[in-house]
């Protein structure tokens, strides 16, 4: 009886301790692919969050382009003039310029980052988003969020 007890309880500190070694190799895994990715975000959707100083901006007045390309990328969030998406993938070493009437920001130097989500619906999975940019050559961190808040210049 005492060797099954002790079995019992061996096998499960194994089974405890080889699940948690399983989520660290993961998680570091999935933060080096981050890292190291080629795109923005890996490739996921990239939001650009406008301060309210532009609510009444028109979408005609609102251009957005990756380095040369000369197709305008970007897509209005339906509830919330003030949210715009892009689903192109852009590459790290791309500039995003958005123009608004006539202040012209140019984003670039992206830098990637990871997070684990802990709630939600997506609690426990990993995703890659935006850790760090230059804004017209100031640094910002946006804290591996695809997010990124333009305001007023």
């Amino acid at each position: 009886m005492k060797k099954l007890l002790l079995y019992i309880l061996t096998s499960l500190i194994i089974i405890i301790i080889f699940r948690f070694l399983i989520i660290k190799i993961i998680f570091f895994l999935n933060t080096n692919r981050c890292s190291s990715s080629e795109y923005v975000a890996d490739g996921d959707r990239i939001w650009i969050k406008l301060d309210s100083y532009f609510i009444n901006v028109n979408e005609k007045d609102i251009i957005v382009k990756i380095s040369n390309n000369n197709v305008p990328i970007y897509q209005t969030d339906s509830i919330n003039k003030l949210n715009l998406y892009i689903d192109s993938k852009i590459l790290v070493k791309d500039t995003l310029t958005i123009s608004i009437k006539n202040t012209v920001y140019k984003i670039y130097n992206f830098e990637n980052g990871g997070q684990m989500s802990k709630a939600g619906q997506d609690r426990g999975n990993f995703h890659c988003g935006i850790l760090k940019a230059k804004i017209n050559g100031k640094n910002y961190n946006f804290y591996g969020y695809n997010e990124i808040f333009l305001d007023k210049q």
